[in-house]
């Protein structure tokens, strides 16, 4: 029997999903997208950089 192909959709997008939201953004269809940077959702959880100081598996 054959493995199983990876997943890999899960981490990027579909590059004909990505091109279709890029079209539709260029012909004013639907908003532009911020840039990574401008994002809301970019901020990082505070306990969680906390538990990153202190190294893996520590609390």
């Amino acid at each position: 029997m054959g493995k199983k192909p990876k997943d890999e959709g899960k981490l990027r997008p579909d590059a004909n999903e990505v091109a279709h939201r890029v079209m539709l953004e260029a012909t004013g269809q639907l908003p532009k997208t911020p840039p990574p940077g401008e994002r809301e959702d970019d901020e990082k959880h505070p306990v969680a950089v906390k538990r990153g100081k202190k190294g893996p598996g520590r609390r």
